[in-house]
């Protein structure tokens, strides 16, 4: 998704931000703080899945729609609608970074609001539960989707122009910024073709308690953060499970936070922190419940996104249940056990 800038100026007057930038390196100029101070006036265009800039245009998922913008170092909403964003910049030398988020509620806006550095915004955690939509939390359908974006190495001309450096170090303006979505979308579809294994339910599972702003939290697992406990249904048969004679198709589409665990493994009964869906089915005529599981992260050896959920990506997962049955434990060998099937 873009935020392309329409226009840069500088103006006596605007939203007055003291701490909007990553100052680690070069720090704003003391003795310009009396002087006249930069406005960064930008238009709004937040690209929602597929090729085209938008901006609270899309009546379908709402992907692009936008409540609030801040910048961090002030919990100010600087975004009132339509298709511009006003920010007060205190005029620097040198070259400064911009941290963006969009979408948060009051609380998180002042969190962002506390710090102006980069590693601020890095350390920024939030609750994932605040934000998710159903039917993974309990947020209406229609709820807006927490976004990010960061411009490197801004600087001002003589003229109050802001600028950055292309590829080949020219001066150009700094008219362009990505914003991201923090979250995944999942569309899952439930298939039987066969009609030998009628599903009962499809539960979501190990959805992360809390999700970082500026990047992954890395090695999830291994940090105190926990998963949320409780199975998410997302499909269910009251009546009974669907037909064996019934090819049964049933989709749904979720959103849901990114996901790095430490050690990713696939087609193991240990779930090693991934988030999975687990169809609970029959197999054929039996009456006994079996557990087919997939995982949501990229399943693919060596590829960079191995075992991650990424953020504003799209996952597309086909499930059903499976003739794979597991008795590894010879206890209670009519316990469900679950097979991964990816």
């Amino acid at each position: 998704m873009k935020l392309s800038f329409k226009s840069l100026s500088l103006l006596a007057f605007g939203v007055l931000l003291t701490a909007c930038t990553d100052n680690e390196g070069l720090p704003i100029d003391d003795g310009q703080h009396n002087s006249a101070k930069s406005v960064l006036n930008w238009g709004v265009h937040i690209l929602a899945h597929g090729s085209t800039p938008s901006i609270n245009t899309d009546a379908t998922d709402n992907e692009d729609k936008v409540d609030n913008i801040v910048l961090a170092g002030s919990a100010a909403n600087a975004y009132s609608g339509g298709t511009t964003a006003t920010f007060g910049v205190p005029r620097f030398t040198g070259k400064k970074n911009f941290f963006f988020a969009a979408n948060l509620n009051p609380t998180d806006k002042n969190l962002v609001g506390v710090g102006h550095t980069e590693s601020d915004f890095n350390n920024v955690v939030l609750n994932t539960m605040d934000y998710l939509r159903t039917p993974i939390g309990n947020k209406p359908a229609t709820t807006s989707i927490p976004m990010t974006a960061t411009l490197r190495d801004i600087e001002v001309d003589a003229l109050g122009t802001f600028k950055t450096r292309n590829a080949s170090g020219t001066l150009v303006n700094a008219d362009q910024v990505n914003f991201t979505r923090a979250f995944a979308k999942v569309r899952l579809e439930m298939i039987n073709p066969s009609g030998n294994f009628p599903v009962e339910k499809i539960v979501l599972r190990n959805v992360p308690n809390h999700f970082a702003l500026a990047a992954p939290i890395q090695s999830y697992d291994k940090t105190t953060y926990g998963y949320n406990t409780t199975d998410i249904v997302l499909y269910n048969t009251p009546g009974g499970p669907l037909s064996t004679n019934a090819h049964g198709l049933q989709s749904v589409t979720f959103y849901v936070p990114e996901l790095t665990v430490s050690a990713p493994t696939f087609h193991e009964q240990l779930d090693r922190g991934m988030m999975y869906v687990a169809v609970y089915h029959k197999i054929g005529t039996g009456t006994e419940t079996y557990v087919t599981a997939y995982r949501i992260a990229d399943p693919r050896l060596g590829n960079p996104n191995y075992g991650k959920v990424v953020r504003n990506n799209i996952y597309d997962l086909t499930v059903q249940g499976s003739a794979a049955k597991r008795t590894a434990n010879p206890l209670t060998p009519t316990d469900p056990v679950i097979y991964f099937a990816n």
